[in-house]
């Protein structure tokens, strides 16, 4: 569920509202879902549904387990916590050779036009690349995917830097 449109599907405008047909201008919402995502996954609760439970009271019950106070700041348990672990899995990820070509989806998503979809009806997916550029530079990675030296210093995964480097074959 790392990138289900919250958005789109809830018809929410936090933080901003958007058009479920624009093909631009919501990689940075696609971002920010997963690093909620991966945050709110850290307390172990069903999030498929929505619990209610807001990043302040998920910090909280994380707080109270574990006795590090920073949980609770919002922005930490969101943008630190969350954002690392995306950052995490993708340097994982680029280690194993992961990389641009394969973040796409299933070719019948930009060949076959929806059916019987409502409004939805005959769309296709045009603008990926437009989509991962957003994504990419929201995250302060690459055009290719991968994590910058800069982002992960900031993210305090400068160590992480070495295992991104291509090794000689």
């Amino acid at each position: 569920m790392y990138g289900r449109p919250r958005q789109e599907l809830y018809g929410t405008s936090d933080p901003r509202p958007v058009d479920r047909f624009a093909e631009e201008g919501k990689g940075d919402l696609v971002a920010l879902v997963q690093i909620q995502q991966a945050a709110e996954e850290v307390v172990i609760v069903c999030t498929f549904g929505n619990s209610g439970l807001t990043p302040p009271h998920l910090g909280d019950l994380l707080a109270s387990g574990s006795g590090y106070e920073d949980f609770r700041d919002p922005s930490y348990f969101i943008e630190k916590v969350g954002e690392r672990i995306i950052c995490l899995e993708r340097c994982f990820n680029v280690r194993e050779g992961f990389d641009r070509k394969d973040d796409t989806l299933p070719q019948r998503m930009f060949t076959e036009p929806l059916l019987n979809a409502g409004e939805a009806t005959g769309q296709v997916i045009r603008r990926m690349d437009t989509l991962l550029n957003e994504y990419y530079n929201f995250l302060g990675y690459d055009q290719n995917g991968v994590p910058t030296p800069k982002r992960l210093k900031q993210l305090g995964l400068k160590e992480i830097t070495e295992d991104l480097k291509p090794t000689q074959k």
